[in-house]
């Protein structure tokens, strides 16, 4: 699954057109069915201005908070699951567990985060 988010900067929202970001990434799942990605695997969700990459005040024009961005699942057999729990294992106590203080280990861990699933308890 594919799910394309559409944001808005904050005077698009005080604008009252909260549909905007939704229309944005609209387009960017015709795009992607275009491409060959079947319609039934992308879901369409607006975020409005709840998630700027530049901070700033209300009802400010800021082009890097028009965009969309995608959360992506992906299905794992057990198999390939504990395989990928090996790898990150390996890969924290190699590399994150060795850092040399503790913000770069702080960074480590939290770009493995970002590829690791979380554990089947997490998801209930």
């Amino acid at each position: 699954m594919i799910g394309i988010n559409g944001a808005v900067d904050t005077a698009e929202a005080a604008s009252g057109d909260n549909g905007l970001g939704e229309r944005r990434a609209i387009e960017v799942g015709h795009f992607l069915v275009e491409q060959g990605v079947p319609s039934n695997h992308v879901y369409i969700k607006n975020v409005g201005a709840s998630r700027l990459l530049v901070p700033t005040g209300p009802n400010v024009h800021e082009p890097q908070n028009r965009f969309v961005f995608f959360d992506i699942a992906v299905t794992m057999s057990d198999h390939q699951l504990a395989d990928l729990r090996e790898c990150y294992g390996w890969l924290k106590s190699t590399y994150c567990d060795r850092s040399p203080d503790e913000r770069t280990a702080k960074a480590c861990e939290q770009a493995l985060q970002m590829i690791m699933p979380p554990d089947e308890d997490d998801m209930r």
